[in-house]
C-alpha cells in the first residue's frame, strides 16, 4: 500500500483509500477528486468484505480515535454534494456509528444509468480501526459517481486487462462450453430484462451487452489458464 497524496493541516479526519487495480496507479483526475480528505493511498484491488478492516497507516489516524476511511474504486467520483455530506456525518455522528453506506451509480455513455442493478447502496465510509463488518451503519442519499465507458475503445481496453476479468471468481476447469453459451445470454437477460435496464435507453442496451461480453471473456480467460495448466 502506498501513499497517494500527503495530509495537510486542518483537513478532517478523513483518510481515503483507492483500489486502482493490480499494478496500476490512480490517476490526477482521483487525486484531485479527493483534494478534500487527508491522505489519499492507493492498494491492489480487494474484495469489498475486507474494506472495514483495512488498517490506516499512523499518518492517517494519527492521535484521533474518531478518523473514518472512505473506500473507492479508482472510476470512481465524490461529487461536490456527497463531500458536503459526508463531512458533516461524520462530525455528528455519535459513538456507535461505525460506517454509512452510499448510493453507487454508474455514468455510461453519456448517461446515469438508473436501472439494471447498476445503481446499488454500499458501505463505503468505515470508522478507522475496525476488526469485523460494522454493525451501526447510517444512509447516506448523496450518489457516489462510476465513470463507465464513453467509447467502444473504452469497453475494449478494460476487457484487454488482465484484472478487469480475472477476479471473477472462475474456478479451474469450470468454464465449459455450455457455461461459455448460457452465461452470456443469461447476464444479458438479467440486467435489460429482469433488471428493466431497457427503460434506460441505447445505454441500458449497451451496457447490458457490454456486461455479457465481459462475462463471456472472463469464461474465456478462464478456460484458456485451465489449458495451460493441463498442457503444462
Amino acid at each position: 500500500m502506498s501513499r497517494a497524496a500527503e495530509s495537510r493541516p486542518g483537513r478532517p479526519p478523513l483518510a481515503a483509500l483507492v483500489f486502482a487495480g493490480p499494478g496500476r496507479r490512480a490517476g490526477a483526475g482521483v487525486l484531485r477528486n479527493l483534494s478534500f480528505a487527508g491522505p489519499v493511498m492507493e492498494c491492489p484491488a480487494l474484495p469489498p468484505a475486507a474494506w472495514p478492516c483495512l488498517p490506516l497507516p499512523e499518518e492517517a489516524s494519527g492521535s484521533s480515535a474518531g478518523s473514518w476511511i472512505l473506500c473507492l474504486d479508482g472510476e470512481e467520483r465524490v461529487s461536490l454534494e456527497l463531500r458536503d455530506e459526508m463531512l458533516l456525518a461524520i462530525a455528528a455522528a455519535g459513538p456507535e456509528v461505525e460506517a454509512f453506506s452510499i448510493p453507487v451509480t454508474r455514468y455510461f455513455y453519456g448517461q446515469y444509468l438508473r436501472h439494471g442493478g447498476w445503481r446499488r447502496r454500499e458501505a463505503r465510509l468505515f470508522k478507522a480501526g475496525l476488526t469485523a463488518p460494522p454493525r451501526r451503519v447510517v444512509e447516506l442519499k448523496k450518489v457516489l459517481v462510476h465513470l463507465g465507458e464513453r467509447r467502444l475503445e473504452d469497453t475494449l481496453r478494460r476487457f484487454s486487462r488482465q484484472d478487469a476479468v480475472l477476479g471473477l471468481g472462475i474456478r479451474m476447469r469450470q468454464a465449459t462450453g455450455w457455461r461459455l453459451f448460457c452465461e452470456p445470454l443469461w447476464t444479458f437477460f438479467r440486467i435489460y430484462f429482469g433488471r428493466q435496464g431497457w427503460r434506460d435507453g441505447m445505454p441500458g442496451l449497451l451496457a447490458a451487452a457490454m456486461a455479457a461480453m465481459e462475462r463471456g471473456v472472463a469464461l474465456v480467460r478462464a478456460w484458456e489458464r485451465d489449458r495451460q495448466e493441463t498442457s503444462g
